[in-house]
């Protein structure tokens, strides 16, 4: 079950602010939650409370490059199709 979707957009105020979006779930199993950006995996801090399994992307200092779409993708051993989430970063 998703616990926190994701917001649909984040808009920075100014560049080289950090931005932390998150998104999680909870279900026996565990699920897992992955953060793309074009496709690429990114790094993130996951954190496990109880059943809840949060991924949290910290972007330190987001420029013009990292403007975009982020996906958050969640999968489990006994669900077919992932959840899946896009979060625009734009200023």
């Amino acid at each position: 079950m998703v616990k926190t979707i994701p917001p649909s957009a984040v808009t920075v105020n100014e560049f080289d602010t950090p931005v932390r979006v998150n998104c999680s779930a909870r279900g026996v199993p565990m699920p897992n939650i992955t953060w793309y950006k074009d496709g690429v995996a990114l790094p993130m801090r996951t954190i496990i409370i109880g059943d809840e399994v949060i991924g949290e992307l910290n972007l330190e200092r987001v420029r013009p490059p990292e403007q975009g779409d982020y996906k958050c993708v969640g999968t489990t051993a006994l669900r077919n199709e992932p959840f899946s989430y896009t979060t625009k970063i734009r200023e």
